[in-house]
């Protein structure tokens, strides 16, 4: 859940915004499917280390990465 106005947002940058949780207190189940049908590059920002340790199977090498705290950019040089 996010408080943000992705529609707007995504109608004032002209891009596309898929927004789906990644973990709450557990770790939510990932639509496998979803997310190999997802067309790259894309544009992850991970706030957690949590959130780069269950998404970062997905992450292609011409992806933007951007990390935001300790423990995802911790995640992220230690896994990539």
């Amino acid at each position: 859940e996010t408080a943000a106005d992705l529609t707007k947002i995504a109608e004032e940058n002209h891009v596309a915004i898929q927004h789906f949780p990644v973990y709450k207190t557990n770790a939510a189940e990932i639509d496998e499917e979803k997310m190999q049908a997802l067309t790259h590059p894309l544009i992850w920002n991970f706030y957690s280390g949590k959130a780069v340790k269950a998404m970062l199977r997905f992450v292609q090498k011409n992806d933007a990465v951007n990390l935001f705290g300790a423990s995802a950019k911790k995640a992220f040089e230690e896994n990539f």
